[in-house]
């Protein structure tokens, strides 16, 4: 699998969910997607954590060679 840009992830959160609507917080070795808005499973609107970098990619389906 090839590595997917930052920028290319930064666009695909931006399209989903919206500017200003989610954060990349962390280091380069530990870094995670928080996003604004509907929590999955839920009713209740607040900041959810989508996971690690390649959670976020696998989770808006940006990865190459696994399906989403």
């Amino acid at each position: 699998m090839k590595n997917i840009p930052i920028k290319t992830l930064r666009a695909a959160l931006r399209a989903k969910y919206g500017a200003g609507k989610y954060k990349i917080i962390g280091t380069a070795c530990c870094e995670q997607v928080h996003v604004y808005g509907l929590m999955p499973n839920s009713q209740t609107v607040g900041w959810w954590l989508m996971g690690d970098l390649l959670s976020a990619k696998l989770w808006l389906g940006l990865h190459d060679g696994v399906p989403a």
